[in-house]
């Protein structure tokens, strides 16, 4: 190949020329590499603390409402609960016992990056005021529970099926579960939908995605315009060489098409962190009884403030016909 070039002048210029285009690739490369290392830790990474309460200013204007439900959570006689989970984990729930000796009992699953109690407290404490048991799970690397990783729910199943477990075996299996997600929560337990859970008697998933990849895609497009793909590619590799999981796998799909329990989807029309299709899509998925209730301008789980009449009227329903 080196016939075409006449000397060695023109030799070097053609390498140097090279090692230029290369260099310019590799610090693209690396540039693109450390705001992927960035969105790992920053998604899949425990967060440093867990504060009661909603920061972000969506919620800023359900702030009086939310102080005054953590007021009452606070004042209500509460249990820690510790088990060990998956990979000999140690794993935390707060039990909330009924005040009116009703078998019930609702599993609250929450949502990415928080603790149990702080979704409990914005979208659940109605169940107390009903009369319901209340079990408020932390996930892995949530709240109390031990981990590093957070896997979109993937390793929590085992967890769930423990919790369930704990459930029948505190109330002797006299008692009806009801399953309660919001977000990532909401996928954890529809990852359940398959299996054969004793006194489950129904599932609320709240906002959940049902292809986590697709919505990692989703996150990383509308974050980073320029080659999000090598970006979420990258991520992906880090998930499985660091947290040892695969994002692919967090699909709900497999399960809701198997499922063993009516499923209520709820879901915002206006979520742009998890798009309202991901509700849709799983509820077209589900071949067991179902029903689907969208919130008219909702951004991501804040349905639960902003349409507070129709989305408790609409869950214990749904509670009450099952």
């Amino acid at each position: 190949m080196f016939l075409f070039f006449t000397n060695n002048n023109d030799l070097n210029y053609v390498i140097f020329l090279i090692l230029c285009i290369l260099s310019i690739f590799l610090i693209i490369y690396l540039c693109l590499f450390a705001i992927s290392i960035m969105v790992f830790y920053r998604s899949f990474v425990r967060a440093k603390t867990f504060l009661k309460g909603k920061k972000s200013e969506k919620w800023q204007k359900y702030k009086n409402e939310i102080d005054q439900a953590w007021e009452k959570l606070d004042n209500l006689e509460k249990e820690d609960v510790y088990l060990n989970g998956y990979k000999n984990k140690k794993i935390h729930a707060t039990f909330i016992k009924s005040n009116t000796g009703s078998k019930k009992v609702i599993l609250f699953s929450h949502g990415w990056k928080n603790m149990g109690l702080n979704d409990y407290a914005c979208a659940g404490m109605y169940y107390h005021e009903k009369g319901y048991n209340v079990l408020v799970v932390d996930h892995l690397a949530h709240g109390k529970s031990e981990g590093k990783y957070i896997t979109f729910g993937l390793n929590d199943k085992e967890n769930i099926l423990k919790w369930v477990d704990y459930i029948n075996n505190r109330f002797e299996s006299n008692c009806e579960i009801y399953m309660h997600g919001l977000s990532m929560g909401s996928s954890t337990i529809c990852y359940m939908a398959k299996y054969d859970m004793k006194n489950v008697k129904g599932i609320i998933a709240d906002s959940g995605f049902m292809d986590g990849y697709e919505l990692a895609k989703h996150i990383v497009s509308s974050r980073f315009k320029f080659l999000p793909s090598v970006i979420l590619f990258n991520v992906r590799i880090l998930c499985m060489l660091i947290a040892h999981f695969d994002i692919k796998k967090c699909n709900t799909k497999e399960s809701l098409v198997n499922s063993k329990y009516p499923i209520l989807f709820m879901h915002g029309d206006s979520d742009n962190f998890v798009p309202t299709i991901h509700s849709i899509n799983s509820y077209e998925a589900c071949t067991s009884e179902k029903s689907i209730v969208l919130f008219d301008r909702s951004a991501h789980i804040i349905a639960c403030l902003m349409h507070k009449e129709k989305y408790q009227n609409t869950v214990l329903e749904f509670i009450e016909k099952h």
